[in-house]
């Protein structure tokens, strides 16, 4: 998803959340990867599981332990921090939608340059990955809406075998160093 949102709070200290129309610069505290910043926007990556921790954080609530996002309430206050270097999710294609009537599983990971996408076939029943059926890749920068998917050609085999290994490695691992020094700490 790319939006650009806002954490604001009302007159009665309420944490509110806005999402701007598109193509509409309302001066918002974040901004997807590759649009137009407007003042005080951060271009970075944050995923919709970031957003529950964050809310938790800014509104002063506990956050809590078996949830996999990241509050970036630090970026908030804090721009110029090293953030994550990637954003990770996970989505099904029912046989009722897919071309050839298969079950797939796709693992997406988003840069601030890149979406990358691993199609794999999925055993509904054991819940495991299988093969690699098909690959994505997209330059954000140069084609933002993702029209072009990159990955048939010429020169784009050593971008793909890159962040595929990225993707191995987990969301864990694309988490900024001040992240993953709190999680140390507390364990």
């Amino acid at each position: 998803m790319r939006a650009a949102c806002d954490i604001l709070f009302n007159e009665r200290e309420e944490v509110l959340l806005a999402r701007r129309p598109d193509g509409v610069l309302l001066g918002g505290l974040w901004e997807h990867p590759g649009g137009e910043l407007a003042p005080r926007e951060i271009a970075c990556p944050v995923s919709l599981g970031d957003l529950f921790p964050t809310l938790c954080d800014v509104a002063g609530i506990e956050i809590p332990d078996n949830i996999e996002g990241t509050s970036f309430k630090p970026l908030l206050q804090r721009p110029e921090l090293d953030w994550k270097s990637a954003v990770c999710s996970q989505f099904h294609r029912d046989p009722r939608v897919t071309p050839d009537g298969k079950r797939y599983m796709g693992y997406s990971m988003v840069t601030p340059r890149y979406h990358y996408v691993e199609w794999r076939h999925w055993d509904n029943d054991r819940k495991k990955a299988g093969e690699l059926a098909a690959v994505e890749l997209y330059d954000n920068q140069a084609d933002p809406d993702e029209n072009k998917n990159m990955a048939g050609l010429p020169g784009s085999a050593a971008v793909i075998e890159r962040l595929s290994r990225k993707l191995a490695a987990g969301w864990r691992a694309a988490l900024p160093g001040v992240v993953i020094n709190a999680i140390t700490r507390a364990a």
